[in-house]
């Protein structure tokens, strides 16, 4: 049941960004700003209800909540592969990033309950490393049926569902604790700060967009924020509880997590245009060429749960091997490099990273959590995680408008995916042995 929660959110990320030149041809006249809301309304969505559906399993249950989020999910992706139009797709994947929201945070709190806290560093990088497999098989999987349609690329989620959905109603369910519902005010106004602030930033270098329009765009950002902030100090069940960040730990995870995956996301819609593009790659092709990316992260997340290593040291590693993996590119891919020789030691670079600096990131951060707090806190890191990730696309398509045809059009992109590795090395130094401190 956990894996299968895993699996779907992971497949479902790692398969919609090999399909991104067939769905820009089903809809002629589509801009990459618009292009781009295909990631990042499911992004968005995910991260300003990870945390709320985290609270929400607590309440009421993990179990109850993970059946209604992968239902919903099921239901979207058949509305995606059917979408008559790129609005109608959006929606869509808004309303699958919702459903996501409510596994995630429910299928990783399942899992720490489970066992000591001895065992959680080992316990997230297996969780992580199911997600990496699917992740894996995502581009390749992908690449395959964007050459039949990439309708068929959503379809594949209701697939493989169905089965989970026949099994759960057999599985034991454990009561929740009760009390009031998450705050859904806080969680809109940080649907709404996120949004405001990608499409300010991906409309940045648009010559049509107006410096005014920007302007008004951040404003609006920011006052979303502070309501957001507002709500989170004083609504009874807050959509963020704001005490988590005492924790030291916490707060260096949570700042690791927004650089890394702010890289992230430029890698995540740069390497497969690369790819298809300047390279001359085939989505079949590409697929398999991009795989080879989350087949290094399955790698490094398996060897992460067999080191003694902290999870300062392994983030300490992943942020660097992602940024030797951007610096790589910006130096080597953009001169000119081939496949062989420019792209591909890149892709497994920032594999290797991701898979250290996920399992890092998550074990760290939860480190110095109650037993109570652990779906609510890892829904505040992968907000941190799915918003990052969110803002590095916008900047890619700021970056790279009207220049992905050729490899020195994403110097720029290549150059901030590296600066995310480096933050997030800063950040991995700030997270403390909690062996060393005798934990909590």
């Amino acid at each position: 049941m956990v894996a299968t929660g895993s699996v779907l959110a992971s497949l479902d990320l790692f398969i919609v960004n090999i399909a991104f030149g067939s769905i820009s041809a089903s809809f002629p006249g589509v801009q990459p700003q618009q292009l781009a809301w295909v990631l990042n309304a499911y992004g968005i969505a995910f991260a300003a209800l990870l945390i709320p559906f985290g609270r929400l399993a607590d309440v009421v249950g993990r179990k109850r909540t993970f059946v209604m989020g992968l239902v919903v999910f099921v239901v979207a992706s058949a509305v995606c592969s059917i979408a008559p139009e790129i609005g109608v797709l959006i929606a869509a994947r808004a309303v699958q990033g919702a459903a996501a929201a409510a596994i995630i945070p429910t299928s990783l709190g399942l899992l720490l309950t489970t066992a000591p806290r001895a065992r959680h560093t080992r316990l997230v990088s297996v969780w992580a490393a199911t997600g990496s497999i699917a992740a894996a098989l995502g581009p390749t999987v992908g690449g395959l049926l964007v050459q039949v349609d990439w309708r068929f690329i959503f379809l594949i989620n209701v697939v493989l569902a169905l089965p989970a959905l026949i099994v759960l109603p057999r599985v034991p369910s454990a009561p929740g604790s009760g009390g009031r519902r998450p705050d859904l005010l806080g969680s809109l106004a940080l649907a709404a700060a996120a949004a405001l602030v990608v499409w300010t930033v991906s409309y940045s270098s648009d010559p049509d967009v107006s410096l005014w329009q920007l302007g008004v765009g951040a404003l609006l950002a920011a006052l979303f924020a502070v309501l957001f902030v507002w709500r989170s100090r004083r609504a009874a069940v807050p959509a963020v509880n704001l005490q988590v960040f005492g924790d030291h730990g916490f707060r260096a995870a949570s700042a690791g997590m927004f650089f890394f995956y702010a890289g992230f996301g430029i890698m995540l819609v740069g390497a497969p245009l690369v790819l298809t593009g300047p390279l001359g790659l085939s989505p079949a092709v590409a697929g398999i060429a991009f795989g080879a990316g989350p087949a290094a992260a399955v790698v490094s997340t398996i060897v992460a749960g067999r080191l003694p290593s902290t999870p300062r040291t392994l983030g300490l590693l992943g942020g660097a091997l992602f940024a030797l993996g951007g610096l790589w590119w910006t130096i080597l891919l953009t001169a000119g490099g081939s496949f062989w020789w420019g792209y591909l030691p890149g892709i497994v670079l920032t594999g290797l990273g991701a898979g250290l600096a996920q399992t890092a990131f998550i074990a760290g951060g939860t480190a110095g959590l109650p037993q109570h707090e652990y779906s609510a806190g890892a829904g505040v890191l992968n907000t941190a995680r799915q918003i990052g990730s969110a803002i590095g696309v916008a900047v890619f398509v700021a970056l790279t408008l009207g220049a992905t045809s050729s490899l020195t059009g994403y110097t720029g992109a290549w150059a901030v995916l590296t600066a995310g590795g480096v933050l997030a090395v800063l950040a991995a130094w700030a997270i403390r042995d909690r062996s060393a401190e005798g934990g909590r």
